[in-house]
């Protein structure tokens, strides 16, 4: 007996409402199917940026304010400017969620003919070496190198900003056209969640770092303000999520996770038996027509 969980892409027409869950057909014993529903990942995913946020805070406050020290380990393991934390590892999967959507849409594209599908695939690999960077910190190991390279004072002490600020242009051009492509509601949210997340990333990161080297980063001013960045790399990824779920919901794609519990056997002809790939390969072969947004209809007297 194994048990194992695929990923699935289901084309609901527009007016379906997919229940969160399917019941597993006790007779046949067929797998339990759970549809991710954009409501509940945007409200989980919210919550969890809310609980993370007040839990640093009060680490911070009960460490500064309140003299109770590292409160065993806690206060690190919650603080958000913390590496290696459970902050940290709620960003690394944010962002890996954030890749596996966009690798979903750049196949549905790919399928459909649309040759921006290849704009679709590397922002999903962008978005895979963000996740590996927020966990790992690639970012900040040329900064001692960079400062005394460019003695670098204030605003750029954390001199990472500099050569990151030109990589976000560059991924700020190269994703003009594309962005003109998308319905206005989900290109509005890209937009949003772009600024956001920048504006946290390199914006309040130039701010934070004239205040560690003005101030020192054991301080609480600092803390206040690496937590306002924090909040709002968090709020980019989480508005980034929800646009893209948006637009999955406007192709009438909808993303289903399947767990398997039958046993991988295989027939007499020796094929494996995933009654749940099958089922997912025929639901791909769904017209892409049905992906566009339906258009009004004329009646006989032209109204």
């Amino acid at each position: 007996m194994s048990t194992s969980v695929h990923g699935t892409i289901r084309h609901a027409p527009s007016s379906a409402r997919p229940a969160t869950t399917a019941e597993p057909n006790a007779a046949s014993g067929g797998p339990l199917a759970m549809v991710v529903r954009r409501q509940t990942v945007r409200w989980a995913l919210l919550a969890a940026i809310a609980v993370l946020l007040v839990l640093s805070t009060l680490g911070q406050m009960a460490q500064r304010v309140f003299g109770l020290g590292t409160m065993f380990g806690l206060v690190r393991l919650f603080y958000v400017d913390a590496e290696r934390n459970v902050p940290t590892f709620y960003s690394s999967l944010a962002l890996l969620l954030a890749c596996g959507l966009l690798a979903i849409v750049a196949a549905e594209r790919r399928r459909c003919g649309d040759r921006l599908w290849i704009h679709w695939s590397w922002l999903s690999v962008l978005f895979l070496l963000l996740a590996a960077d927020e966990f790992i910190g690639f970012h900040e190991m040329p900064i001692e190198r960079l400062r005394r390279l460019w003695d670098a004072h204030g605003l750029l002490y954390f001199t990472w900003v500099v050569p990151g600020a030109a990589f976000v242009l560059l991924v700020a051009i190269a994703s003009a056209r594309w962005l003109l492509t998308l319905p206005r509601a989900v290109r509005n949210r890209y937009v949003v969640a772009a600024t956001v997340f920048v504006t946290g990333a390199i914006g309040v990161e130039m701010l934070s770092g004239w205040v560690a080297e003005y101030r020192g980063e054991d301080t609480g001013i600092y803390a206040a303000v690496v937590t306002v960045e924090e909040a709002c790399e968090m709020l980019g990824v989480w508005i980034f999520i929800d646009a893209t779920l948006h637009f999955l919901e406007r192709l009438g794609t909808s993303v289903t996770i399947t767990f398997d519990h039958q046993p991988r056997s295989t027939d007499g002809r020796g094929v494996d038996r995933w009654a749940d790939l099958a089922d997912a390969s025929a639901r791909l072969n769904a017209p892409c027509a049905q992906q566009r947004p339906a258009q009004p209809v004329a009646t006989r007297n032209g109204r």
